[in-house]
């Protein structure tokens, strides 16, 4: 066999083998803090459970999508979160989470004339999310977009930018 030929068969060889990798899902590893996990999942249905008005099966989904989150959540993040959020505001649609802030936010009245609802947002003066259950039919609106998006924001700070 030649180099050149060689040298092509080892390409493809490659390119297969990163393909194979992008084919399968991912693997994520288990928490390294099995416990700090629970509790923030405990913590995490103990705000749920301050919102009776949200319905109870509409209340599971929004604690499934939040333990996807923290599952893949480093402990240092898990910690940070918590620590940086002292109380989460549930809602049931994304308009009514519009509504409710676009009395607080001007930006938030931006959207709302415009149509425009948000997904979610994060105070860092009060330290307090607002979340609800997102638009599965609007890319970057499903509820795992948000809450992680959301997450993200408490988890850098209350000084962060």
């Amino acid at each position: 066999m030649s180099d050149s030929a060689s040298w092509k068969t080892g390409l493809l060889r490659f390119w297969q083998s990163v393909r194979g990798l992008f084919a399968r899902e991912p693997a994520f590893p288990p928490p390294a803090d099995p416990v700090l996990l629970n509790q923030l999942k405990g913590w995490f249905a103990e705000q749920l459970a301050k919102h009776p008005e949200i319905p109870v099966e509409r209340r599971g989904e929004y604690a499934r999508a939040a333990g996807v989150i923290f599952e893949r959540m480093t402990p240092t993040a898990l910690l940070r979160l918590r620590m940086y959020t002292a109380d989460i505001w549930f809602y049931e649609t994304l308009e009514e989470l519009t509504a409710d802030l676009a009395h607080t936010d001007v930006k938030v009245q931006a959207r709302l004339v415009s149509g425009l609802p948000i997904g979610g947002a994060f105070d860092r003066g009060r330290r307090l999310l607002y979340l609800d259950g997102g638009d599965e039919g609007v890319p970057n609106q499903d509820i795992l977009s948000l809450y992680g998006h959301e997450f993200a924001h408490a988890i850098n700070g209350p000084s962060a930018k």
